[in-house]
């Protein structure tokens, strides 16, 4: 009888490495010039700028003359959130990275939102952000402590792959040597 392996399924951590994987390389994109991208990661950078709400061709322009210190931001927040949530707790890092009208901190909470309401089944559509979720007098510690358990995962692989795709920045946030 041939070897028939059943394929398996991808473990947690599997899929938050390949969802945050995803979610970097859209950054790694955004960094390439122009003629320099894929045409995925064309439409991966024009699916961001939509996000962003940044329309006509000027405002985009003007974003991507900036995009490096986007990329900057978004690394140096995405390296100190999982320490973030650790010390001040799911609620306070997510009204931080909310609190300002900074992309780079909208687009991370973004990513880890997203997350975090799909995998643990609570993405509804009248509360699609996870601060509003766990502020719901409808969920209890229980929920919170997951969210968190798994805010703090996601935000792992996020760092792990922004030190990988990003070494320059990354070791401009930290300001250390190699």
């Amino acid at each position: 009888m041939a070897d028939e392996r059943v394929p398996q399924r991808q473990s947690l951590d599997m899929q938050r490495a390949e969802d945050a994987y995803r979610k970097i390389g859209v950054l790694v994109g955004l960094k390439k010039e122009d003629a320099n991208r894929s045409d995925d990661e064309k439409k991966q950078v024009g699916q961001l700028l939509d996000w962003l709400g940044l329309k006509d061709q000027k405002e985009r322009n003007k974003f991507l003359d900036k995009r490096d210190g986007f990329v900057k931001k978004y690394v140096s927040r995405s390296k100190d959130v999982g320490a973030l949530i650790m010390t001040s707790g799911l609620g306070a890092a997510l009204a931080f990275l909310r609190a300002k009208d900074d992309a780079a901190r909208l687009l991370l909470y973004d990513h880890i939102s997203t997350w975090v309401l799909g995998s643990i089944g609570k993405g509804q559509s009248d509360r699609p952000h996870l601060l509003a979720v766990i502020m719901d007098e409808r969920n209890d510690t229980a929920y919170y402590r997951r969210a968190t358990t798994e805010a703090i995962a996601y935000a792992t692989w996020l760092k792990r792959f922004v030190e990988g795709e990003f070494p320059k920045e990354a070791q401009e946030v930290t300001g250390g040597v190699d």
